[in-house]
């Protein structure tokens, strides 16, 4: 009985440590291959009217040709979709909805404004 409680331990265990690693890889990288600076980023529930929670804060630029992280590990897996808002230093700024981020693993800006994700 002792060894089947050992065993048990160890199992929940694993799964707890399994749980929590899965919900530290959420998150994407970013590319901006738009041919703008980016000064902003910021993310918000679909749901949600505002504010928006700026991930990039102008004190850091993402220029042409660079990519970022975003860990979304403050993201509410109840929460699934976001909308996403860039500002680039030239003052226009673009913005998309209800993206997946929970499940996206990388996000392409092109000069268009288009963007390209990948799961």
């Amino acid at each position: 009985m002792k060894l089947s409680r050992k065993l048990l331990s160890i199992l929940l265990l694993l799964i707890l440590t399994a749980g929590a690693a899965l919900a530290e890889n959420h998150g994407f990288t970013l590319y901006n291959y738009s041919g703008k600076t980016i000064t902003y980023i910021t993310l918000i529930p679909s749901w949600k009217p505002g504010p928006w929670d700026k991930v990039l804060d102008g004190r850091t630029l993402l220029r042409h040709g660079e990519s970022i992280k975003i860990n979304s590990s403050n993201f509410n897996e109840n929460e699934p979709y976001w909308d996403m808002r860039l500002e680039y230093s030239n003052g226009t700024h673009e913005s998309w909805s209800e993206l997946d981020i929970l499940n996206i693993n990388t996000i392409s800006v092109d000069v268009k404004g288009t963007i390209h994700w990948n799961f």
